[in-house]
């Protein structure tokens, strides 16, 4: 037998000869009797009451308190009335009742591990972040747990919490997930301008030769790129194509001048923009090159520029898109006939309708009330309606147009969209009853993944406008627990901010 557990052996062998040696008194016996009867009364009241979530934390404390009271009860009648049989039966481990020393011991722990999982009000960033591990934690299905914890682990790198966040990465037992995860971080790393060094020698640890190659890979590319973006953000140019260029991997390369690209172009270089877009040899990465070479041409102003570099996107789905955002920079510039010609020219219905509401808004803005309401008025498609309508309301502050705008929102037939417009307005109005209507609304949406996601829609549009204690109980009625524990980790992220 190991010495501790001798010493306490003999500890124990010895209290309870002193207990069997000491003569009981009726006094000790009924004053024994008085503790024990407290003691069960607040065991009782103690099982009693249940900590709802992370939030409930006059309940842990309570059941703190109670169960502190139950062991104090328990301890004084071993150590006053060690001639009772009470002490002589606790003292050898025995269970009286539902009680026994041992028993009530480990649930004090249990009670206070409890409470350091709950958030006094308002909750910090800090135990948001806890509750969100604990909730992760808590999931039984392995891969849907790994998954939320890569979920915390990206959240907690991006509020600059690294060690928390490598932490978190390596209590995760699926590798491919714990790989994930240790990406996201060294992204974050990287974009904070740190060498991911943590990152690596925990990459390091993985078992898996193959994969360990690749991972360690895969970040020291993932550095590189965002070391040219941000050699790029400062106006150091050639350095920053000097790095992108010596990217030996096609598609890291393909990001890195991609992002240089982009730099250039809204430092206005548009020239160099489109000639660093051309050393791009991935077709994505080039569209996603031109497609910000032409917002940034149509924010200078530049129409027929940005125009002619839309037009040489040839995949017509990116093309359309970034045609909707030159409208809308057209119609911003107040050139409303030019906006709605590029529109008229957009041959997908929904872009076009898109690019028409967002010129709705700029009329709107602009004061032109009539022409907005006009184009508002003559969709055929109530989502659009109402989306406009909403836009318009946003910037003329009008009640009669707020009260179309919901009027209208309250006729679309798919819940998301109706839930998406309400939220909206209620964001924009900062009120509390249209909240609780989209709230509600939410009820109509048969796709579990998409309630979850406008849920989280809801609680990040409260937060956006300080509504914390709403903002959490929105989250916390998601049933998702994945979506759940990611929702918390990114309002810990807003509030880290």
């Amino acid at each position: 037998m190991p010495r501790p557990a001798l010493f306490t052996a003999f500890a124990m062998t010895l209290a309870m000869m002193a207990a069997l040696a000491a003569p009981a008194t009726a006094g000790d016996t009924e004053a024994a009797n008085r503790l024990f009867v407290q003691s069960v009364k607040a065991w009782k009241e103690a099982s009693a009451l249940s900590v709802e979530d992370f939030m409930d934390r006059a309940t842990a404390e309570r059941r703190v308190e109670l169960l502190g009271e139950v062991v104090s009860a328990l301890e004084r009648i071993v150590e006053r009335h060690p001639g009772s049989d009470l002490a002589v039966r606790l003292i050898i481990g025995e269970k009286i009742g539902p009680l026994s020393l041992a028993g009530a011991k480990a649930a004090l722990a249990a009670a206070r591990a409890e409470l350091e999982g709950t958030c006094a009000p308002p909750p910090t960033a800090e135990c948001l972040f806890a509750a969100a591990l604990n909730i992760a934690r808590g999931i039984e299905d392995g891969e849907t747990r790994a998954q939320a914890l890569e979920d915390v682990a990206g959240a907690q790198a991006d509020a600059g919490l690294f060690v928390d966040a490598l932490e978190t990465a390596r209590g995760i037992d699926d590798v491919l997930f714990r790989v994930l995860a240790l990406n996201l971080i060294a992204d974050a790393q990287a974009k904070a301008g740190l060498f991911p060094e943590d990152v690596l020698a925990t990459a390091h640890n993985i078992d898996d030769s193959v994969l360990r190659s690749a991972v360690l890979t895969a970040i020291r590319i993932d550095f590189s790129v965002a070391q040219a973006a941000a050699q790029a953000n400062v106006g150091l140019y050639p350095k920053a194509l000097e790095t992108a260029r010596g990217i030996e991997d096609r598609e890291g390369r393909a990001r890195a001048l991609a992002l240089v690209a982009r730099a250039q172009a809204q430092a206005g270089l548009f020239t160099d923009a489109l000639e660093t877009a051309r050393e791009i040899d991935d077709a994505n990465k080039r569209v996603e090159a031109l497609t910000h070479i032409a917002k940034a041409q149509a924010k200078a102003r530049l129409f027929t520029d940005a125009l002619k570099t839309a037009r040489g996107i040839k995949d017509a789905e990116d093309r359309e898109w970034v045609l909707r955002d030159i409208a809308e920079a057209q119609a911003g510039a107040g050139l409303f006939a030019a906006a709605l010609e590029t529109a008229s020219g957009i041959g997908d219905t929904r872009h076009r309708q898109w690019a028409l509401a967002r010129i709705a808004a700029a009329q709107a803005r602009a004061g032109l009330l009539a022409e907005a309401l006009e184009t508002a008025r003559g969709f055929n498609d109530t989502f659009f309606q109402a989306f406009t309508l909403t836009s318009i309301a946003e910037v003329q502050d009008k009640p009669e147009l707020v009260a179309e705008a919901l009027e209208t929102a309250r006729k679309i037939e798919d819940a998301a969209s109706r839930t998406w417009i309400i939220t909206r307005i209620a964001e924009d109005r900062a009120d509390p009853e249209l909240f609780a209507e989209a709230l509600a609304a939410t009820r109509g949406i048969k796709s579990t993944v998409v309630r979850n996601f406008t849920l989280r829609s809801i609680a990040e549009a409260q937060a956006r406008i300080g509504l914390l204690a709403a903002t959490l109980k929105t989250a916390r009625g998601i049933e998702d627990t994945r979506e759940r524990a990611e929702a918390l980790a990114r309002i810990a992220v807003s509030l880290s901010k």
